[in-house]
Order: C-alpha cells, then structure tokens, then sequence
C-alpha cells in the first residue's frame, strides 16, 4: 500500500509540474529547451528549465521501473516490486502462473540452455559461461547490470574448450575463481574486479578444479576440493582433512572472517555398511595462521549432527554435499542428494574432544528430505 500511495503522489506530482511549466511558458512567453535530458542536474537549473529536468528524471524512472528489462528475459522492476504491495509473494506468484505460464516471471534468464554457472562481482557485471551442449566450454561472458547492452564476449588464449568454466567468488565479490576442467590439464585462472584482467592463478598445479571449493568474504581464505586451504594468493597454507579416527572429510565452508571452517566428516566404513554405526561430525578448524603446505590446520573438536544429508553408497550416488554457512556465522546447511540438514552450531567451549571416545548427542538439527508439498491458499 505504501508504495501504491507513493506512486500516486509521484504521478500527481508529475501532472502538476507539467501545468506549472506551462504556466511558466504562457506568462513569460518563453519556451523551454528541447535539449533537456533525464540525466540533467536539477541544481544547476532554475525555472521552468528545472521543472522540466524534474519531470525528464521522473520519466525516466518511470521508464526503468515499469518498462526496462536491461536485456534479460522481459522482467522488469515491478515484475517482482508490485504497484499494490511493493512485494511479492507466493500468492501473487499463484495468480500469475495461472493466468499467464509464459509471464516473465517464470522464464530463465537469458543464458545459454547448457550454461553452467554465474557469478557477481562488485563492479556490477554478472558472468557467466556458455557449452556447446555436449559439456565443451565454448565461452565466458559478462553483462554489465545497469546498462542495457549486449553481453561482452571475454577473448582470451587462457581460456580452453573443456567441460567448464564455473566460478568461485568471494564474499566481497572481487575475486573471481574459474575453473575450466575437473582434469589437469587446463589452468586455474582468476581475476579481481578492480581491473577485470583474467590471468593464470599461481601455484595452482594440479589443484585447478574448485567446484567443491569455499570461500571467505575478502578471499584471504579458500578450501579447496581436495581440502587444501589457501590464501589470496593461492599459496597453500595447510589442510582441514579430518583424517580422525577413521574419518574423512566430505564438505566444507568457511565464516566470512575466515578464522574458521567447519568441515562435514563421514565414518569411513559406514558407506560400505547397511546400517551406519556412528553419526556425521562436523569438525570445526582454527585458520588464523597459515601452516605450512600440507599440514592440517590446529583442530578445535567436533559435533555430531543426527542424519545423513546424502546416500552413503559411493558406488550409488555423490557422497559430496554442498556446504553454506549462514550470513551470522551460527547456522549450518548441508545440502546433499538425500536431505537438507540445518544445524545450529555450539560454543566452542562445549565441542568434543578430539582425543573423546564418540558421543551421539542432539544440536537442534532439522532434516529435511528433498520434496516439496505445493498447497492452495
């Protein structure tokens, strides 16, 4: 309701400086400029000249709210920011599907249909890359999100034709991670938003593939797939592999600071047996300070979380699931091929031992397996 009385207000508004410069006209005989643009400084102005900069400027807000789709795929503003509400909602997601499927509010962006991943960096442009449907990487692009124009192809020898790229970005969105290639044959390349210049990454070797990978909010700290830690100039640092009474490490994040990851840990053979004997930990890591490559960073203990967020047979299924970490540091989810698992994590005065004998204990854990009930309201 707010934002519909707003409108009004504006609309009013603009109908009353429209007037008024007419008014302005007939008294002083004067017409104003035809060369005012939207993006003239109505400070400068006086008069009607400034009227008709106002209105120029409310026009054109107008304009991208209602009408501009800055080359994506039709929406606009208010197809999400209704008049009525400002909002959205499920309701008004409902309404619209059922009297139009084909509304814009249902559509993919306009990226290729085998594109594999996006990125978004602090320099507002979105990247994303392009397959040739079969898997070989054919391209990286990028939009810049407030011009409309069209996607920037990115030319570069470093870039191959393998099965990516995808992207790992950091918090802050300015630097960029693309790997090409779960083999080792193609680089690791990165690039910082500052400048936008792709270049090989330095002692990558053969740690060039960072599906799995996480990383912190200025990308000082960064765990790779094969849970090698590393700074932000991709120097290994150390490792966060459990490699804890028969455990092994399956996922991991790490907190925005990045002074700590919290690393997802299954009993090895428990993914051979029917029944599992002992729950998943998660084992919370301290990487303050860089060890020397390959060693594991100080370990600070464990808790057990009560479900599996994935199958346990790797000859079935993916034992690796999708780690995050809440923006307040204190929620975990896992997200696997069998469940979504939330926990809250404990004080670090009250985590297991890593020298204690295995405990099963609850921490507010919610398992959800992966349906979704759809209801009519």
């Amino acid at each position: 309701m707010a934002l519909k009385f707003g409108l009004s207000v504006a609309i009013i508004s603009a109908v009353c400086v429209s007037q008024l410069i007419l008014q302005i006209e007939a008294q002083t005989g004067a017409r104003t400029t035809h060369s005012i643009t939207f993006d003239c400084d109505p400070e400068q102005l006086q008069g009607a000249v400034k009227l008709t900069c106002l209105a120029k400027r409310f026009e054109e807000g107008r304009r991208l709210f209602d009408e501009e789709t800055f080359q994506g795929n039709g929406r606009t503003c208010v197809t999400c920011h209704s008049v009525r509400t400002g909002t959205f909602s499920a309701e008004d997601a409902s309404n619209r599907l059922a009297a139009n499927p084909t509304d814009p509010l249902f559509l993919p962006l306009h990226t290729a249909p085998y594109s594999d991943s996006i990125a978004f960096t602090n320099d507002w442009k979105v990247w994303f890359s392009n397959d040739n449907g079969s898997g070989a990487g054919v391209g990286l692009k990028y939009s810049e999100v407030l011009r409309s124009q069209p996607a920037v192809p990115v030319e570069s020898a470093l870039l191959l034709s393998f099965e990516g790229p995808w992207f790992t970005v950091s918090g802050n969105g300015e630097r960029v991670y693309i790997s090409q290639s779960v083999n080792a044959t193609p680089k690791l390349l990165a690039l910082d938003a500052k400048d936008g210049v792709l270049f090989e990454v330095p002692n990558a070797g053969s740690f060039n593939n960072l599906r799995d990978a996480s990383i912190n909010m200025d990308g000082s700290r960064l765990i790779g797939t094969q849970f090698d830690v590393r700074n932000l100039a991709y120097q290994n640092i150390g490792n966060v592999e459990v490699a804890h009474q028969n455990f092994i490490s399956v996922a991991s994040t790490v907190n925005a600071t990045g002074t700590r990851a919290y690393v997802l840990a299954y009993e090895q053979g428990d993914l051979s047996r029917t029944v599992p004997q002992f729950l998943p930990r998660v084992y919370v890591f301290n990487l303050t300070t860089a060890q020397a490559a390959g060693l594991r960073m100080p370990m600070l203990g464990y808790f057990t979380i009560n479900d599996y967020p994935t199958c346990r047979n790797t000859q079935q299924c993916s034992i690796r699931p999708r780690a995050a970490l809440a923006p307040d540091g204190k929620t975990l989810f896992f997200a696997g091929n069998a469940k979504l698992v939330i926990t809250p994590i404990p004080a670090e005065n009250v985590l297991m031992s890593t020298a204690a004998a295995p405990v099963l204990s609850k921490q507010g854990i919610v398992a959800q397996p992966w349906s979704v009930e759809s209801r009519a309201h």
